[in-house]
């Protein structure tokens, strides 16, 4: 069903928007991920021939402050040793953008349209880990979105049972983000997107 989904869509995210910044931030974060992958960093720097502290020289950026570093090499270790794995990573990235999204435009969503409400309950399964979570009488407004529903049946599920995957959050963000666009007047300046 997703790949179906997917067919015909014609997405981006402008300038503009309401999620630009938080689409952006998240595709720097994963595009971040690539460097972790011996085969991508290589060519750059090799790990292994690299202590934490000469990484951190070389990458200032995961100096947080206050004396509190990222440590690379051990997280280039741990995904190694599938301690932590990629898929993990981007769905916790995923589940992260789901929520800062809603909670950006919760005032502004029409709970009345089947997709708002959806997207509404894949936030609260954001926030529950990746998995549904409803009480006895939720959902209590319809959430669909082409053709797929979120039910109460669907409770300590994945996020994922439903046949979705993380292309499609960016489908539903870009309805989402043309129904506000279009509901509150906002004007879009044309450009080239971050998505194609």
């Amino acid at each position: 069903m997703p790949d179906k989904i997917r067919a015909k869509a014609d997405f981006g995210f402008h300038k503009d928007g309401f999620f630009y910044d938080m689409i952006g931030s998240y595709g720097a974060a994963v595009c971040g991920l690539m460097f972790y992958e011996p085969q991508y960093f290589k060519p750059i720097i090799d790990f292994r021939e690299q202590t934490d502290q000469d990484l951190a020289a070389n990458f200032r950026s995961i100096v947080l402050g206050k004396n509190i570093m990222l440590k690379p090499m051990t997280t280039y270790l741990h995904l190694q040793n599938n301690l932590i794995t990629l898929t993990t990573i981007r769905h916790n990235l995923i589940y992260m953008l789901i929520n800062i999204c809603y909670e950006s435009v919760k005032d502004k969503l029409d709970r009345n349209l089947p997709h708002h409400e959806f997207f509404r309950h894949l936030r609260n399964a954001s926030s529950h880990g990746g998995k549904y979570f409803f009480h006895t009488n939720q959902p209590n407004k319809k959430a669909e979105w082409k053709g797929i529903e979120i039910i109460n049946s669907l409770n300590g599920q994945s996020i994922w049972s439903i046949g979705i995957d993380e292309a499609d959050i960016f489908l539903l963000l870009t309805e989402i983000d043309q129904d506000l666009i279009t509901s509150t007047g906002r004007v879009i300046q044309p450009e080239v997107t971050l998505l194609d």
